[in-house]
């Protein structure tokens, strides 16, 4: 997909040091997270975890090595989420630091019911050929 992605997130991690940022979502829709990792080491990377902040459940976990920009699409609801990043080593004597930066890109169109409120009234001009009637006062009840 050729839609543009914002940078969300640009840090670093290493052994034992972790990357935490926040992401809220304002409406259902699917995204493209473009993920890119660059270290001294090209047997490193970054893995990076999307949580559900409300219930702490994990939505979606993918990675990258060093030199390689991975793109993973994920459908999020509406809701406010935590981004984790940890660095990745495929030798285990490797701690070097793993600079990191996260694109986002919406890619689907809204999804739900649409922004109307029901307390208002309906927009009548986008119902053919309908005609409001006339509005009557309210009757007051006869006194006892």
């Amino acid at each position: 997909n050729s839609a543009t992605a914002a940078p969300i997130v640009g840090s670093t991690v290493s052994r034992g040091v972790e990357h935490f940022s926040a992401l809220d979502v304002l409406k259902t829709q699917l995204f493209r997270f473009d993920l890119s990792a660059t270290s001294t080491e090209p047997d490193s990377g970054v893995q990076l975890g999307i949580y559900n902040a409300r219930t702490g459940d994990l939505v979606a976990n993918f990675s990258t090595r060093s030199g390689v920009t991975q793109s993973e699409y994920v459908w999020l609801s509406a809701g406010s989420y935590y981004l984790r990043a940890t660095a990745v080593y495929r030798n285990s004597l490797l701690s070097n630091i793993v600079s990191f930066n996260v694109r986002l890109a919406a890619i689907s169109d809204d999804q739900g019911p649409s922004a109307q409120d029901p307390t208002y009234p309906p927009d009548y001009a986008t119902i053919p050929n309908y005609r409001p009637r006339r509005q009557q006062r309210p009757r007051t009840p006869p006194p006892t």
